[in-house]
């Protein structure tokens, strides 16, 4: 594992893209304290509420099976 915390772009009706924002989250690893990833802070443009409620409706309706690769995709991208 890399000693760099991976920088994961936002996922905005269907698509990986990279944020305007220059606030980022950590996430951590709550055993060691190590930063794992870094997740930006969308800006208000960036949060599309139609964007959101017109996925969710799809979303929804995946089963879980199909919805667990798509949270480790972008990082075994990285």
């Amino acid at each position: 594992m890399s000693n760099h915390p991976v920088d994961i772009p936002l996922f905005i009706d269907g698509e990986f893209v990279a944020s305007r924002s220059a606030e980022y989250s950590e996430v951590v690893n709550p055993a060691t304290q190590a930063v794992l990833a870094r997740v930006p802070m969308a800006t208000p443009d960036e949060v599309q509420v139609a964007a959101a409620q017109a996925a969710f409706s799809t979303w929804r309706k995946t089963p879980i099976g199909a919805r667990a690769p798509l949270f480790t995709l972008s990082a075994v991208d990285s």
